[in-house]
């Protein structure tokens, strides 16, 4: 009975993805002609965090590639790629295994479809989160997964308030859920982007990314960036972020595997537009 339901979801996935395809090349959603917006990042950090969990505690190097596209409905569809390659092979106390310096150990795809409805955004689309290395992870075996999100932004008194809900209906079949505001001040060729957010996960969600059933309030994250325009096409930036986890007994938990529930963090990056 498992196989049979198996069978069907990768059915039913592939089908889906085949429509979608099928929708883009035969200009159902795209416009044409059409004349897609990249942006290509990369940027090194002194460690690797994803909603508080430590990843990597010591040097990655990241990059990512995002390509939007406007639709005929007004809308933007935007592809993009993101990896995460540890630079030492000791992770230090962390989620992540050893012994995988210059090597990818997680990469993610993301499809969404966003556009903005009045003086509010909202964004619909699924991320899939591959970890190579996930068979030997220290606190049991982490594989493939895919999660379907939705978002909305709006600004109130030149504040923008961002709220995230993120269910996984692959892997984990549990939620993540995540609202907070930022705050960008330009000052000549520069802008500085201040923001926050707290999240909330449910048990399924904490055991498989932090490895306890715990349902609550999970992380506290803020971070300042500084953004400074080189020219036209290329953007230089750096940041300074710390997160904290909330809830005492998943900080309990971390307290017992190693792993620090406070952790601050540097990032020094680069943008090119084309």
């Amino acid at each position: 009975m498992s196989y049979l339901r198996t069978n069907v979801g990768r059915r039913t996935r592939l089908h889906g993805a085949v429509f979608l395809v099928s929708c883009l090349l035969t200009g159902c959603i795209l416009p044409d002609p059409v004349t897609p917006r990249v942006t290509a990042t990369l940027l090194g950090s002194t460690k690797y965090m994803h909603r508080g969990m430590v990843q990597n505690d010591n040097d990655v190097l990241q990059g990512e590639l995002k390509i939007d596209t406007p639709t005929i409905d007004g809308g933007n569809l935007r592809v993009s790629s993101f990896g995460n390659m540890d630079l030492r092979n000791t992770t230090g106390d962390a989620w992540f295994p050893n012994g995988f310096g210059g090597k990818f150990s997680e990469i993610d795809f993301m499809l969404a479809y966003g556009r903005r409805i009045g003086a509010f955004s909202a964004t619909i689309g699924a991320v899939s989160y591959i970890l190579p290395n996930g068979r030997i992870f220290p606190n049991g075996e982490r594989g493939t997964t895919t999660e379907f999100f939705i978002s909305g932004a709006g600004e109130v008194l030149g504040i923008t308030t961002e709220a995230e809900l993120h269910l996984d209906w692959d892997e984990v079949d549990g939620y993540y859920a995540k609202i907070g505001a930022r705050k960008v001040i330009p000052i000549r060729a520069f802008t500085v982007d201040l923001g926050a957010h707290v999240g909330y996960s449910d048990g399924d969600h904490s055991l498989w990314t932090y490895g306890l059933s715990e349902s609550g309030l999970a992380d506290l994250v803020g971070k300042a960036r500084v953004n400074y325009r080189f020219d036209d096409r290329t953007t230089i930036f750096t940041s300074i972020n710390g997160s904290t986890i909330l809830d005492r007994d998943l900080r309990d938990w971390f307290d017992l595997i190693g792993i620090d529930d406070d952790n601050l963090w540097f990032e020094l990056g680069v943008d090119w537009k084309f």
